[in-house]
This record gives structure tokens, sequence and C-alpha cells, in this order.
């Protein structure tokens, strides 16, 4: 059955993300938007809905172990495997194309929360706050920075007729996008009773990588329109969104407690050590081009880091 469940969340998630885009490009061609603000505000939204719907999904079902796992393992699986998609079908430099306040709003954000767990099992409020914070201060250096591209500036989606019936399309990709998250939890639950494995361990990686269907299908696009310096920004930026939108807000409003507060100070210790891995490196590169064997390193870093959580969580447990 949990493998029903996770074909069919993998189909809704992608169906609902490719219905939002579709509508959300027709309607902000037709109202002028400039891209920037479009691709770095609205669709790196759009591409974190189903983070948001399972969070909040999991915490009405009471299940506390599903959002934090999840949205780690997703903002993992976006700076290791979407890079190395990124590397892979069109090798870059990095230092022309990255954007620094997008990682570092992510990480701030995530130091906030990070210390507020050191203290209570709980979101508190003058946490929330310092998050939301943040957030509206990326979103305001998004908007106010030009994009560093060196490509169009344009995205092609942008210049096409205006498409009509955005709205029925918009809604379309709601209830697909809400469908789906559904059932990526249901699917993920049924697993772990099957294996017996915790749910933190498969949020982390089945979750983590399921919710980030809408950024490879939104990465694949961009670079198909030569958006090389969009795709990249696009990894980056949706990780603020995952952590605001798709743990933090919904965490605080439902009022639950994480009552694995070792594994979830763990869990903080393999994020920061996987993240910066990937952003010191990406730096030493400097603007040498990235190579394919690279890209294959990135993506067993991502593994290692599902194995420590395994290992971690498998330890505490028999110790």
């Amino acid at each position: 059955m949990w493998f029903v469940f996770l074909i069919l969340s993998i189909f809704s998630i992608a169906y609902g993300f490719w219905n939002l885009f579709n509508s959300l490009s027709g309607f902000l061609s037709r109202w002028q938007i400039k891209p920037v603000i479009a691709g770095f505000i609205v669709f790196s939204a759009i591409t974190s809905l189903p983070e948001v719907f399972a969070a909040a999904y999991s915490l009405n079902r009471q299940y506390t172990l599903v959002p934090l796992p999840m949205v780690m393992g997703s903002n993992l699986f976006n700076y290791t495997v979407l890079l190395a998609v990124v590397v892979v079908l069109k090798r870059v430099r990095i230092n022309a194309t990255a954007r620094d306040e997008d990682f570092w709003a992510e990480i701030l954000i995530s130091i906030v929360l990070f210390f507020n767990f050191l203290e209570t099992p709980a979101i508190h409020s003058l946490s929330l706050l310092s998050v939301v914070l943040l957030f509206i201060v990326y979103g305001f250096l998004v908007r106010k920075i030009k994009l560093r591209n060196r490509e169009k500036m344009a995205f092609s989606s942008m210049e096409l007729p205006r498409q009509h019936h955005w709205w029925f399309l918009f809604a379309k990709g709601l209830v697909f996008t809400i469908a789906g998250a559904i059932l990526l939890v249901e699917g993920s639950l049924s697993l772990s009773a099957v294996t017996g494995i915790t749910s933190m361990v498969w949020s982390y990686a089945v979750n983590g990588a399921i919710v980030s269907i809408p950024e490879i299908l939104l990465l694949i696009y961009l670079i198909n329109d030569n958006q090389i310096s969009a795709s990249l920004s696009t990894i980056a930026g949706s990780g603020v969104f995952n952590w605001v939108m798709g743990f933090a807000v919904p965490q605080y409003f439902s009022g639950l407690v994480l009552d694995e507060t070792l594994h979830v100070r763990s869990l903080f210790g393999i994020y920061y050590a996987t993240i910066f891995i990937v952003f010191l490196w990406l730096r030493y590169k400097g603007n040498k081009e990235l190579k394919k064997t690279e890209a294959i390193a990135l993506i067993s870093l991502f593994c290692l880091s599902v194995l420590a959580v395994f290992l971690e969580v498998n330890f505490c447990q028999n110790g």
C-alpha cells in the first residue's frame, strides 16, 4: 500500500505544480510582473507548497516527527542532487551565478530555530517573530538586488500569449498538490510501519526528495530556457520558504512540541555539516567549471547524510 501511496503522491505533486506554474505564468504575464520577482518570490513559493501542505497535514494528525526532517531533507536534496542536475545538464561557473543572500537567509533562519530547540521543544513566539522578520528582509533583498544573470532576463513562459482560465488551473493545481502531500505523509508512515524504521528517517530521505519534485521540474524548465542563474538561485531560495512556511509557521500554530529533542539537535548537526561542505566546496572551486564527477560527489553527499540520520536514530534507540 505504501508503494501505491508514494507513486500517486509523485504524480499528484508533479501535476499540481505544473498547473500552478502554468496558471501563474499567464497571470503574471498579464500584469507584466518582472521576471526577477516572479521567479524568486512567486515561483519559489509555489515550489514549497508540498512542504507546507505536508507539514500542516502531519501536525493536524499529530505526526510531529515528520515536518522538520522533511524540510531538512528537501533543502539538502536541493543543494546536492539538484545542483548535480544543473552540473550534468549544463556545466556552470558558480561565481558568475550564485546569490549568497539566498544561502545566508536560509542559514540564519535555521540557526534561530536551532537555538530555540536548545531551550524548548516548542517554537517560542520570539523565535517565530525573528524568523518572519528574516523572511521579510529576504524578500526585500530579492526584490531590490538585481539578478546577476548573464543570460536572458525573461522567462519564455512570460512571453507567451496570456492563458485563459488561469484561476481554474490554479485551483486544480492546489487540489492535486494537497492530495499529493497527504498521500506522501501516509505513504511514508506506512513505509515506516512495514520496515520498522522510524518515520523521521523516511521523512528525511523519501519525503524530502518527493516534495522537491516542483524544484526538479522548474529547474529543468529553466535550464532548457537557458536561465542558469535563475535555476541556481531557485535551489537556494526555495529553502528559505521551506524553513518558514513549511516548518516554523505550521509548527508554531499547531501548538505541538517536538518530543524527540535529542534527535532534533542531531538533525541540525547533520544538516549544518552537509550544507557547509557544499558551500565551502563551491567557494573553493571559485570560478572554475564544475565537472560531472563532482556531481556524483554531491549526490553521494546526500546519501551519506541520509545514512548519518539513520545511524544516529538507530544508535539512540539501541543506546
